[in-house]
């Protein structure tokens, strides 16, 4: 008795698959690496051009849902970065943030870039201090501490969520640092 598999027919499938990957991966760069300049943006205060950045983004972070059932890890991290850089731009302007679904991401692509939009905060609070502009910094503490207080709420596995205890712990050390320096910066103008 012979154990035979079509060893041709599987080699052609997975080569095929790998090409893909090989294709969505040089596809997620770009996509993370634009996410990544419109945060720079954002922070050279530039925000109408990230806005049309982020808008232009859209379509291609969108078209990604058709590789996500094959490739999440992947397409996760793109849209990671998309939902760090979209939040952040809406609290620069004071909006409210859109839903995960109504950005078209997944709900752990959402949460992860929430908690990686607290860096982005963190160096953004730094700026206006260095500025001596205290009321955006605490406007902008006061979103990290919403943040922060409704994902204590979230308790799932690294399977669900990867790295969430990590990223929930660093923000954790980034809101803090921020409270200090808000404070010194409160008693230094008052005094």
């Amino acid at each position: 008795m012979k154990f035979n598999f079509n060893s041709k027919d599987l080699l052609k499938d997975l080569e095929k698959k790998q090409l893909e990957q090989d294709k969505l991966i040089s596809i997620s760069r770009i996509l993370i690496r634009e996410c990544s300049n419109s945060i720079k943006l954002m922070h050279a205060n530039d925000l109408k051009a990230a806005k049309i950045n982020l808008l232009k983004l859209k379509n291609s972070i969108n078209k990604l849902k058709k590789a996500y059932i094959e490739n999440k890890t992947i397409v996760q991290a793109v849209w990671q970065e998309y939902a760090e850089a979209y939040l952040f731009l809406c609290c620069l302007e004071k909006k409210p943030f859109p839903s995960y679904k109504k950005l078209g991401l997944s709900a752990q692509s959402y949460v992860l870039g929430l908690l990686d939009l607290f860096g982005e905060l963190r160096r953004k609070i730094i700026y206006y201090l260095a500025n001596k502009n205290l009321k955006e910094a605490e406007f902008l503490f006061s979103i990290m501490q919403t943040l922060f207080d409704e994902l204590l709420l979230f308790r799932f596995s690294s399977s669900l969520l990867p790295n969430f205890k990590k990223k929930q712990d660093i923000a954790r050390i980034q809101l803090e640092e921020s409270r200090i320096q808000i404070l010194q910066a409160r008693w230094k103008y008052e005094n």
